[in-house]
């Protein structure tokens, strides 16, 4: 039985990963990284202006200007060190020899190397959205990490809108199986963590990385023993949010929930194994 491994490697990438090569490391044959070519600033513009419309280009600009001010990239990184990594970071993975690297996950290196391991399990966390070609390369399942609750809150930033639709209770983390769709496979463990009044998304989301990390290994195990078993998702009950989505709006509303008191006394406690 063997185990691959698809993540990045933030702080976030390498604590669930050496949460899986620690409690699973003789099945872990290795971690696949995705390191794409660089693209100078042209390139760079292309293909925004190809994904994205200008009122979306603009707004994307004034949510980075807003974060930026905010020092929100600064303050994320500290919490993250604390809750993820509270006696210090190694800022590298506990099994540097497992690592191996590729342009794109879904690119024809990233297949070549997995028909060369021939994975029974494959584990994804933080890549962009799998394609078939490497969902098939799994003899047994793929499965991925979703810091969400699915099917409610599908996508990107879903803690940051699961408190802008003032729903802490829908905040916490999805273990599933992957397909074609966005975070839409069978869902195989769900975990809420514990909120405290001071808490807000970062905190929250370094807890869900904490909770789902350990739920994460639980499932990869049932996995490889043969026994998981997911239950399909009722997409209509939920939405699939995009990152473009977040605009300086939504970032001052959230900002004045946490200050009015949304995470404070009488939100529910953190559960798991639903």
């Amino acid at each position: 039985m063997s185990l691959v491994i698809l993540t990045d490697d933030g702080i976030q990438h390498r604590f669930v990963t050496n949460s899986i090569t620690s409690a699973l490391g003789s099945h872990v044959t290795a971690i696949v990284l995705a390191r794409p070519p660089h693209k100078n600033v042209v390139e760079t513009a292309q293909r925004i202006r190809k994904k994205y419309s200008v009122g979306q280009c603009i707004s994307r600009l004034g949510a980075r200007s807003y974060r930026i001010a905010t020092r929100a990239g600064t303050r994320r990184a500290a919490t993250y060190r604390r809750v993820l990594f509270p006696h210090g970071d190694p800022g590298v993975f506990d099994r540097p020899d497992l690592v191996r690297t590729v342009p794109f996950h879904n690119g024809q290196a990233s297949l070549e190397l997995l028909a060369e391991l021939k994975p029974t399990v494959i584990a994804v966390y933080g890549t962009q959205i799998i394609r078939t070609p490497v969902i098939k390369m799994a003899a047994t399942g793929i499965f991925n990490m979703h810091t969400g609750i699915s099917p409610r809150y599908r996508g990107s930033d879903t803690i940051f809108w699961a408190l802008h639709s003032a729903e802490p209770e829908s905040v916490g983390v999805t273990i599933h199986e992957l397909d074609e769709g966005t975070d839409s496979g069978p869902i195989l463990n769900v975990g809420r963590p514990d909120i405290e009044p001071d808490d807000d998304e970062d905190s929250l989301f370094a807890k869900c990385v904490v909770l789902g990390a350990r739920l994460y290994v639980e499932a990869l195990r049932d996995a490889l023993e043969g026994t998981s078993s997911g239950r399909p998702q009722a997409l209509e009950d939920g939405h699939n949010y995009l990152s473009v989505s977040r605009t300086i709006g939504a970032e001052m509303r959230v900002r004045r929930l946490l200050k009015s008191g949304l995470l404070g006394p009488g939100v529910s406690p953190g559960s798991c194994g639903e």
